[in-house]
């Protein structure tokens, strides 16, 4: 048990993977990149502009409702997005699943705006609207030109308080789902397999679910079951309303004053208790059968405190350079060896931990021990001897052009602003830790890295049937050129 403080040869099969752990309930983390010289500012105000901070507002409505005024002139847009404290984390036994397919339901109308009325009416103004579940939040977001700013947050607070959940329309969005389920997880190769090791040493933890749900389960919702799970976490002091764009804020404070005050529902926060993660981890390399799989995989995980922890970012770093990053060092040492198709690094996050992993396709003659030897070497050298001012300096530069493009992004500075609120109070948190992590040094780094990171916290190998794993053994003993050729031939 461990307690914290996860390719094939085609683009398909990649993007699997990454389906597949993001069912799992893991949001998305940093991809960053550099391809130029740009000069970063350590400070992302700079980039959002010198009045960003001090224009901005944070308060709480009488009901309960946390609301941020983030304007921004200079943009030609305004970005709505509310955020729910309620995931898959939260659902009780029999009703794993309903976040998300609340999520879809959110979109189905209500009595005075009725199914497609809110698509079709932000689409007209020239707008775009989304939703995203994970273990940990379910958000919400509409971007849209400023003139369409008011009808927009009439919509919202209408499908808050008159959500039209009739049977009809909910067995339509249960089937959407499965779908979904189908197509993206149940009938895909390595999926199902990684999903139910991950529902095993998962378990009792809060992450032993998938997003996306169980079939029975989902079967089996009714408009009452998803009307309890309604009132229990849509309610104004569960939610965080952020507006960032091109707005008048005086206006706007009026029309979420008019929309949302009104919205009297008892409820607190959805807060969750402090504890640590436990998982139970295998202590040895876990083979995992999939009769999808076309070819064997390997894949090596490692679990580091969640975007809570103030070290969050720094774990962040040490993936970036040993596993994501452009230049990491698993990159460079691939760049040695011939036994691998290719590597694939993950990073991926949620509130009370982040996973790192890499996905490694070898050679039809590699064996487990020539495809790993580079990870192993990389991993036996102390951090002392492993990482260098010079790399740091270049993972802070990747991370300063990743934060310059993605605050050019009004959907990625509204997450920002309203995940700040929900996990620490504090609509700048996630920019000021942002800001501090370019003060990290190397005793930092390398503390950090013999906390968490010696070892992969699992090791899998994923395989397919039979007639795989006997070609495999087979072709390890072919001559390398002949492997070489069959593979031209048949992959």
């Amino acid at each position: 048990m461990k307690a914290l403080g996860s390719m094939h040869l085609n683009p398909s099969s990649i993007l699997v993977v990454l389906t597949l752990l993001l069912f799992w309930g893991l949001m998305t983390g940093p991809g960053f990149s550099a391809d130029s010289d740009v000069t970063f500012s350590p400070d992302p105000y700079v980039l959002l502009g010198s009045d960003f901070a001090q224009d901005l507002e944070f308060y709480t409505l009488g009901n309960g409702l946390r609301v941020v005024l983030a304007p921004q002139k200079d943009l030609h847009t305004v970005t709505v997005r509310w955020s729910v404290q309620v995931g898959a984390r939260d659902e009780q036994p029999g009703e794993s699943g309903y976040a998300h397919l609340f999520e879809h339901m959110m979109f189905k109308g209500t009595p005075r705006a009725g199914d497609g009325v809110y698509f079709r009416v932000i689409e007209q103004a020239g707008g775009t609207a989304n939703a995203v579940t994970s273990f940990d939040v379910t958000s919400y977001y509409a971007t849209c030109p400023p003139h369409a700013l008011k009808q927009v947050l009439w919509l919202e607070a209408d499908r808050l308080k008159h959500l039209d959940m009739t049977p009809d329309k909910l067995k339509n969005q249960v089937a959407t789902v499965l779908e979904e389920k189908a197509s993206n997880l149940d009938n895909q190769p390595y999926a199902s397999a990684l999903a139910a090791f991950a529902r095993k040493v998962a378990r009792g933890s809060g992450y032993e679910g998938l997003v996306i749900g169980l079939e029975q389960d989902l079967k089996q919702a009714t408009p009452k079951t998803m009307k309890r799970f309604y009132d229990h976490y849509y309610h104004p002091a569960n939610i965080v309303l952020t507006l960032y764009g091109n707005f008048d804020p005086d206006q706007a404070g009026k029309w979420i004053s008019k929309y949302f005050a009104n919205w009297e529902k008892p409820g607190k926060v959805n807060a969750r208790e402090p504890h640590s993660i436990v998982l139970d981890l295998p202590t040895s390399p876990h083979r995992l059968f999939d009769p999808l799989a076309p070819y064997p995989i390997y894949m090596a995980a490692w679990l580091t405190p969640g975007a809570r922890n103030p070290n969050h970012l720094v774990h962040q770093m040490i993936g970036q350079m040993l596993l994501t990053g452009k230049n990491s060092l698993l990159k460079q040492r691939l760049k040695q060896d011939d036994n691998s198709f290719m590597a694939l690094g993950m990073a991926l996050d949620s509130d009370a931990l982040a996973l790192h992993g890499i996905a490694i396709a070898p050679r039809s003659y590699a064996s487990k021990k020539s495809v790993l030897i580079s990870l192993e070497q990389i991993l036996s050298t102390p951090g002392r001897d492993l990482f260098t001012q010079k790399m740091l300096k270049d993972q802070k530069r990747e991370m300063g052009l990743y934060l310059r493009g993605k605050l050019e992004d009004p959907s990625l500075v509204s997450l920002w602003l309203t995940q700040g609120v929900r996990l620490h109070a504090n609509p700048l948190a996630l920019f000021k830790q942002h800001r501090e992590v370019q003060y990290k040094n190397l005793s930092d780094i390398m503390q950090a890295w013999e906390e968490q990171w010696t070892e992969p916290d699992v090791f899998l190998e994923v395989t397919g049937d039979w007639k795989i794993r006997w070609a495999k053994s087979i072709m390890q003993w072919v001559p390398k050129g002949t492997a070489i050729w069959l593979e031209d031939c048949f992959l």
